[in-house]
């Protein structure tokens, strides 16, 4: 068993992990251990009279948030009143309560140590940790912690007091991270709980391919709020369809969920545009930038719209036009993207990552409205 020195932070190659996924032994639970840990696709757990203990299991559970599913006995209580959700406001006191004794835990979360309290709280004072609360009556009756780098999530615990206040918080959570951009949310192993939520087992070596490209993104560090629109649900649509709220900096708008039943995906990757783009698919590129510095100058079969000239460009669209909006870490481009929608447009995404992350070189011109 690979023994961890405390004056050096790496780890051995995952692929050292035994069968049941324990990597090695020892260390301590510094933030600096505990962020290149996560970066790996590692993560602490172990009793109260055992050393640390470091494991990166194969498979792995994961949850994407575009595929989240909501079992149909949870919507009607999403929708109620009963409960208020919030981020960020009591950490420590979420761990508390997932450190003490559940139905599924009798005797608590004995791998909560004293030690592990300590150096949570410290990665929640840095940025890294965060809770979700579900308060009833002014009372916390249930949350969940974890760690988040990059677009990927690290889910630790949850905890409830009354029936569906953690699903609740796990809801709210997964619909503001897709809001967000975020690419993954690590379950770590799989149980009948997260699988009913959607979450999937998948080799380790994708896990840790998928990890890789969401830490490409920037942390989102700092104490986290909810977007004012994924506080609640609103009905939406004709009878019998399904609906759900995201937002775009501060406004709320109401969308609908797409036909054939999938939900609409808000954002996408430079990867992933260029790969269109070579396709030669028709897309509306919507310039938020004011201008784009010619970046996109040379895109065949595509159209640019400068954001100064978006109200009167409308008219001239489909309502099911594929639009995609420079995220420029701002809230212009989110405000836009969100009028858009507002307005109809059902096919609407956000670029993440960062238009110079790539270059473009192909034939022809950007037709202008």
């Amino acid at each position: 068993m690979y023994r961890l020195n405390r004056h050096d932070l790496r780890f051995p190659p995952i692929e050292q992990a035994t069968p049941e996924g324990l990597l090695a032994v020892g260390g301590d639970l510094h933030p600096e251990r505990l962020l290149e840990a996560y970066r790996h696709g590692i993560f602490p757990w172990y009793n109260e009279d055992d050393p640390i203990l470091w494991w990166s299991p194969d498979p792995r559970a994961v949850l994407f948030p575009e595929k989240l599913h909501v079992p149909r006995s949870l919507k009607k209580r999403l929708r109620s009143t009963v409960f208020t959700v919030t981020l960020d406001t009591c950490f420590r006191r979420v761990m508390e309560q997932c450190a003490g004794p559940r139905p599924q835990y009798p005797e608590g979360g004995t791998w909560i140590t004293d030690d592990m309290l300590d150096a949570y709280t410290r990665l929640h004072e840095r940025g890294y940790a965060h809770s979700v609360e579900t308060w009833q009556d002014g009372r916390l009756v249930g949350g969940l912690y974890g760690v988040a780098l990059g677009s990927a999530f690290f889910a630790e615990s949850m905890f409830t007091r009354v029936d569906d206040a953690s699903k609740i918080a796990l809801v709210r959570l997964v619909r503001q991270l897709q809001a967000w951009g975020f690419r993954l949310i690590d379950c770590q192993q799989s149980s009948p709980h997260v699988m009913r939520f959607g979450a999937v087992e998948i080799p380790r070596s994708d896990f840790i391919d998928q990890l890789t490209a969401a830490l490409t993104l920037p942390d989102r560090r700092g104490q986290w709020q909810f977007d004012r629109a994924t506080e609640g649900l609103k009905k939406h649509g004709p009878p019998g369809s399904t609906a759900y709220l995201t937002a775009f900096s501060s406004v709320a708008y109401d969308l609908p969920q797409l036909k054939g039943g999938g939900h609409m995906s808000f954002t996408i990757t430079p990867k992933e545009l260029k790969a269109r783009i070579d396709k030669g698919d028709q897309l509306v590129l919507l310039d938020v930038r004011e201008p784009w510095e010619n970046q996109l100058a040379r895109l065949d079969n595509s159209v640019l719209i400068p954001l100064g000239t978006l109200p009167q460009s409308l008219s001239k669209l489909d309502r099911d036009t594929e639009i995609i909006a420079y995220c420029h870490h701002g809230m212009r481009s989110g405000d836009a993207t969100g009028f858009l929608l507002q307005q109809g447009f059902s096919n609407v995404k956000n670029l993440i990552g960062g238009i110079d992350a790539w270059s473009i070189q192909v034939d022809g011109t950007v037709p202008r409205y």
